[in-house]
């Protein structure tokens, strides 16, 4: 059984928790962030670049873990995301990388 991996994409209005594991694959991956942040994303931006999420500068991901081969911060790209698989499958699953959900209104 593989570990899960969260990574938590943050921008000023919100905050979400994804979950990875092992055996997903990259297109598994860029699919379920891709999902995760479609509907906060302007449509001008699509319009503009297609979606290529290489150009969505002010997304980012924050990583919470004592593992220090993760970056504090990084822009979520195909190249990064790619990454964190490749050392999913050479440690056969990581500790999980904690994030916070949004709190709900009141």
């Amino acid at each position: 059984m593989s570990a899960p991996v969260a990574f938590k994409l943050s921008r000023p209005n919100y905050n979400d928790v994804i979950i990875l594991t092992a055996d997903m694959t990259l297109e598994a991956v860029q699919r379920t962030a891709y999902k995760a942040i479609r509907d906060r994303i302007p449509q001008v931006f699509f319009d503009e670049f297609g979606g290529d999420m290489e150009k969505l500068g002010e997304v980012w991901i924050e990583w919470t873990t004592t593992n220090q081969s993760f970056p504090a911060t990084t822009a979520i790209t195909e190249s990064n995301v790619d990454a964190v698989i490749q050392l999913l499958e050479l440690r056969r699953g990581v500790d999980v990388l904690r994030g916070s959900l949004p709190t709900a209104p009141e």
